[in-house]
Order: C-alpha cells, then structure tokens, then sequence
C-alpha cells in the first residue's frame, strides 16, 4: 500500500502540516520490532498488508509514519478512500467483504452467535480449499 505513489497525491502530516516523504516499507512480518506489516482479516484467509512507510519532514519533530494508520487514511481523498479494498483501524484491519457480511448479519438482526457461526462456516470452507489445492499439488496435479 503506498497510496501517494499509486495516487499521486500529497499527503501532509497529521500533527504538523508539512509533507510525508516516502522512505522505506513495513516488510518485517516477524510481529517483533517497528516496521511490523498489519493484519487485514479476512474469510478465506488473513492477509499481512504490506505498507508503505513515510517520514514526516518537520526539521525539530521528524516521525514515521504508516501509510494505512487511521490518520493518513481518513486525510486521503474519498474516492481514494473507497477505493482501499479494506477498514483500517488503530490496531487491526478488516476487508470491506468482511465489514459487509456483518452489517448485513446485524441489520438482519442475526445475534453474535449466529454471525460467529457463519464467519467460521467460511473460514472453514476457504480451509478446505487450501487443503485441497495442497494436496492435489502433492498428488501430482489432480483437478480443483
């Protein structure tokens, strides 16, 4: 995700006005350490987003940034925002499938067990299909 180069727009700094300056990405999936690459789940998997890093260039408070926090998405243009294929929170993230399927299930007035329920019905199917593509692999190319 580097959403001024894809989009080339300018993004400011939320704290002090003065322009992000891309600089390195969050390619440490270790869960240890600063440039850790942010969870987004999902139904058929869990996805590490991979992110873009930015420097704010104000001489006396320079800081990191990434580029999915809430902040630098929120200051994106709308159509951009729309765009961004997930919901971006403080600490986790969600793809917009999924934030729909339980906006439905809520405006449906289905109760949190019935939703927990169908979430892991699917996260169930989406683990057999893996299992099923590994196996074939294995079995030397038998058809999905």
């Amino acid at each position: 995700m580097e959403p001024q180069e894809q989009f080339k727009v300018s993004i400011n700094c939320p704290e002090h006005g003065c322009t992000l300056k891309p600089v390195d990405w969050t390619s440490n999936v270790s869960g240890k350490g600063g440039h850790v690459g942010r969870l987004v789940y999902d139904f058929m998997g869990n996805v590490i987003l991979i992110q873009r890093m930015y420097l704010c260039t104000n001489s006396r408070h320079g800081h990191k940034m990434r580029a999915t926090t809430p902040d630098i998405h929120n200051s994106l243009p709308r159509h951009i925002q729309e765009f961004f294929p997930a919901e971006i929170y403080q600490r986790c993230g969600i793809t917009k499938t999924l934030s729909y399927f339980i906006h439905t299930q809520i405006l449906e007035r289905d109760n949190f067990l019935k939703i927990s329920q169908g979430f892991a019905s699917l996260i169930y199917r989406g683990y057999l299909q893996r299992r099923l593509i590994c196996l074939s692999s294995r079995q030397g190319g038998v058809e999905v």
